[in-house]
């Protein structure tokens, strides 16, 4: 290319000259080549721009309009509309729309002779050409210009002398040129036929890849005369210092070896953008190689793989279009709620908006889905809250108190702010229309996005911004239907929309170049690395098409007719690794053994094998790659602790891979670990000490171990009155006590996970249930005597109790999947038919009957006194609670103190022989103390 451009301006210096790059990265590249060479009057373009300028202003002056790909879509979406055929059940599938809009693409240089071929076929053939020119019809109907239209106007421009802009672009080089539609080769040979082009021609020397090069040169050999191609070597032999392998055992261990070569390159003076990693498997390497250069303090230049939807504001808008298809699912706001850069609406103030906190409400108050039931939970929570704080008041301390109210306020406001949200993210069917609908999704958008965005995603919502304005021209397009756009067809259309790359990661010349092998072509480097030599990812294993095969294809004509076929992707696959190759004196090729995320192994790519056998001499197997060891070129990391194991004048990727380099040493010397210098900083010292204690076999911190922090036990407990099942806690586990009952600290579970009833929702229905039951029945003298059994309007009244119970749990949502909540809602039933038969028998042994339920002590002024006792010290403990049911023989003289529980029965087995069971069973004793000093000390009181 240098060479090619002296010459042309070796008489006039100043004469312009256009070079036509093959890619948007290409070009910048040859700038920055060329401009460092000190050519002067070099403007580059790519291809299309070209056409643009050429043949666009021919289409204007028809009234024409550029074919955009939300145009594009919209097309092909009426277009399937109207399937008749096999598509008919498919047509209205995102996937069908899709398909059809890359077949289209690859008809759309077919002849008409070959299309008439294909429908002759029948079927789908036919179906697929009959929908294909019905698109290109509606196309023509709306006015609308491809890239193949504009290329034929720019050569029809030129061939008539009415390119004006022509004069300005000087002589033109076409730099790599290749596969070059048919327009796009009129317009070649137009300009060559004026005097005012030529072609540079990339060949490897790979008879493969060159195929459609060569069928290049011979189609354009009438205009440009003979070729004289550009030889570039690929090819590698034995001993060839430019070229070595690697074998990783993961893509992270491949990386992070890259990054060391990359740096020990940077330390000898060659700049980062003069190196690129490429890659042909976008997962993971697309985002990895990134990441790990970014945390290695490499500067990253190339494609972005992120979209405007993964953005904030994209994120946000695609959240906000999302909700009412998910009917307001609990998981699916707060995703967008804590996700996005949103602010509050304008009647909420902002110190109210707390997303963080309301996903957390939501949790506690069991919301699921709907925005009914955001309401109805969210108040019911509320409700609950509210009430527990004024009938407790006298048992929790102040800060409790004054928690649950504040809780109860958050959740109102949030389901103020839910109700809103609802109401204004739910599509009306007066915007049936796209300019209604998008409208609607900007006004929806710039209510709730924070203002002051970042200048990255302000230029992000300016671009989203036009996408809006652009889908409202869809209106445009004629349809079948006469009810409107559907809001389904635009939200999917604005995600397919917002699907476009967001831009460029830096600037290339200003860092390591990350990229695809495609975007490689005609660029320059001193250095590239392709990672991820897998075989089945370089090549990629071709898909063939589903709606018109290449056996089909072939039959129609094939290439020759405009079809192309699979093996030109395969020829074109091979060039662009081969061509990649080609961009740097030196390379690396790399595959990882292993994937852990997938649980797989990998096997080496045919091409690394191909390389491994030029640089070996011999023919290379992936059976064999592993065995070569040794070898200048081979380098082979067997494990992760391996890949610390540097060589002599090797880089760290980072200081992380430098510290645990520097112990991986030590350890191999056979030195304690414990004893480096590592050991003594913060978080690897704190580590260090946390596995030695756990593996220990003393009883430390680290395992719960908290007893040199207690404080005296008599100090502790003399203080308000304590409730036992707090003490039961702390006995079973101190540090779970502070954690759960000071701190308050929880795992809130998830409502949407929730299978089953849970154990606690369970024991605390049955309660409740016979609490009412029980009390009741005594406050209405319904009683039976003792040794009776309940009658049959009890055991009705039991279950009309059990009904409203379970009605209310249903509402608040612990009741998890339906199935399950009817088995456990016919178990309790069961058990609760059961209670009133064990309870005759009970109140017949004992000779006893009810007289209080949730009887309190300690609790509130019209309850008993709290429970005392006295230490050996002479200290008095008081405590409080609240006992399940007390019942008492006709004298009073003997009472009997249940607890209800509906678990198991084995963990009470050690009350036989320990009343208490080392103080982690402490009702009944301190219910039975309560109950004693309530009705005085001659009543035998008993507790089951």
């Amino acid at each position: 290319m240098l060479a090619f451009i002296r010459r042309l301006q070796r008489d006039d210096p100043l004469r312009p000259v256009t070079v036509v790059a093959p890619s948007n990265y290409a070009l910048l590249s040859l700038r920055h080549t060329l401009g460092r060479a000190g050519f002067a009057n070099v403007q580059f373009m790519v291809f299309p721009r070209l056409a643009e300028l050429l043949g666009a202003p021919t289409l204007s002056a028809q009234g024409k309009r550029p074919l955009t790909s939300i145009f594009n879509s919209a097309v092909a979406r009426v277009v399937a509309s109207q399937a008749e055929g096999a598509l008919e059940p498919l047509r209205e599938h995102p996937s069908t729309h899709i398909t059809l809009r890359r077949t289209f693409a690859q008809l759309r240089h077919a002849e008409d002779d070959a299309l008439d071929s294909l429908a002759r076929q029948g079927g789908l053939r036919a179906e697929t050409v009959t929908l294909y020119r019905r698109y290109i019809e509606r196309i023509r109907d709306l006015n609308l210009y491809d890239d193949e239209d504009v290329a034929e106007a720019a050569a029809e421009a030129v061939c008539d002398g009415r390119a004006h802009g022509l004069r300005d672009l000087g002589f033109i080089v076409f730099f790599r040129a290749r596969g070059l539609t048919p327009a796009q080769r009129a317009l070649t040979s137009s300009l060559a036929d004026a005097g005012q082009c030529a072609m540079l021609l990339g060949e490897t020397g790979d008879g493969q890849a060159d195929i459609s090069t060569h069928a290049l040169a011979r189609e354009l050999r009438s205009s440009l005369g003979e070729s004289h191609a550009l030889s570039v070597d690929t090819q590698a032999s034995a001993g060839d210092p430019s070229a070595h392998l690697l074998i990783a055992p993961d893509a992270h261990q491949e990386l992070r070896w890259v990054i060391r070569r990359i740096m020990r390159r940077a330390e000898s003076g060659t700049p980062f953008h003069r190196i690129a990693v490429l890659y042909r498997k976008e997962a993971p390497y697309g985002a990895l190689i990134r990441e790990e250069l970014t945390l290695a303090g490499i500067p990253v230049s190339g494609p972005n793989p992120a979209s405007l939807a993964d953005g904030a504001v994209g994120g946000a808008l695609t959240g906000l279009m999302n909700l009412h298809d998910a009917e307001f699912a609990r998981d699916t706001v707060m995703a967008w709620l804590t996700g996005c850069p949103l602010k509050p609406p304008p009647d909420m103030d902002a110190m109210a908006f707390n997303p963080t906190l309301w996903d957390a409400i939501s949790k506690r108050a069991g919301v699921v889905r709907g925005a009914e039931q955001w309401e109805t939970r969210l108040s019911q929570f509320a409700d609950n809250l509210e009430r527990e704080a004024s009938d407790t008041q006298d048992e929790l301390s102040d800060a409790r108190i004054f928690r649950m109210r504040s809780d109860a306020a958050v959740a109102r406001q949030l389901m103020g702010f839910i109700a809103d949200l609802a109401r204004q993210a739910t599509p009306s069917i007066a915007n049936a229309s796209w300019a209604g609908f998008s409208d609607w999704a900007k006004e929806l958008l710039d209510r709730y996005l924070v203002d002051d965005l970042p200048e990255g995603e302000r230029r992000a919502y300016e671009r989203i911004e036009r996408v809006l304005d652009e889908l409202k021209s869809a209106d445009e397009i004629p349809t079948d239907a006469r009810s409107g756009v559907a809001f389904d067809v635009f939200r999917r259309s604005l995600n397919e929309a917002l699907q476009a790359s967001v831009g460029h990661l830096g600037a290339v010349g200003h860092g390591v170049f990350v990229a695809p092998l495609r975007l490689a072509s005609g660029m320059n480097f001193d250095a590239v690395h392709i990672v991820g030599m897998i075989e089945g990812a370089v090549p990629p294993a071709m898909r063939d098409d589903p709606l018109i095969p290449d056996r089909d294809r072939a039959q129609a004509g094939g290439a020759a007719a405009g079809l192309p076929l699979q093996q030109q992707r395969k020829d074109d696959e091979r060039y662009e690794y081969l061509a990649a190759l080609a961009t740097a004196p030196e390379h690396t090729l790399s595959y990882p053994v292993a994937d852990p995320a997938g649980q797989r192994g990998n096997y080496p790519s045919r091409w690394m094998l191909e390389r491994a056998s030029q640089l070996e001499g011999s023919q290379v197997f992936a059976s064999t790659l592993h065995g070569l060891g040794g070898r200048d070129w081979l380098t082979i990391i067997p494990s992760m602790e391996r890949s610390f194991e540097l060589r002599k004048g090797d880089s760290h990727a980072d200081m992380h891979d430098y510290n645990m380099e520097r112990l991986q040493a030590w350890k191999s010397a056979g030195l304690d670990a414990a004893s480096h210098e590592l050991a003594n900083e913060d978080i690897l010292s704190a580590s260090m000490l946390m596995s030695a204690a756990r593996q220990g076999r003393d009883f430390t911190e680290w395992d719960g171990n908290l007893s040199a922090e207690r404080a005296d036990l008599s100090d502790t407990l003399r203080g308000r009155a304590l409730s036992p099942t707090g003490l039961e806690r702390w006995a079973k586990c101190p540090f779970s006590y502070f954690l759960g009952t000071v701190l308050r600290l929880s795992a809130d579970e998830n409502p949407e996970d929730i299978y089953t009833l849970s154990a606690l929702e369970r024991g605390s229905l049955v309660h409740d249930i016979l609490e009412e039951f029980i009390e009741g029945a005594r406050e209405a003298n319904r009683l039976p005597a003792i040794g009776e059994e309940w009658s049959d309007t009890a055991r009705r009244e039991l279950r009309r109790i059990a009904a409203d119970r379970f009605a209310d749990a249903e509402a608040r949502g612990v009741t998890g999947k339906a199935v399950m909540w009817w088995i456990a809602r016919d178990d309790m039933l069961t058990d609760l038919d059961a209670f009133l038969s064990a309870d005759a028998r009970l109140r017949q042994r004992f000779g006893v009957s009810p007289i209080g339920v949730e009887a309190r002590f300690g609790i509130g002024e019209d309850g008993w006194q709290p429970a005392e006792y006295t230490l050996a010290d002479g200290a008095t403990i008081a405590f409080r609670g609240k006992i399940d049911r007390i019942d008492a023989d006709k004298d009073g003289k003997r009472a009997l103190v249940l607890d209800y529980k509906t678990g198991g029965s084995s963990s009470y087995r050690k009350l036989e022989d320990d009343p208490i069971d080392k103080g982690q069973r402490l009702q009944l004793v301190i219910y039975s103390l309560a109950a004693r000093q309530a009705l005085g000390d001659d009543t035998d009181v008993s507790a089951a």
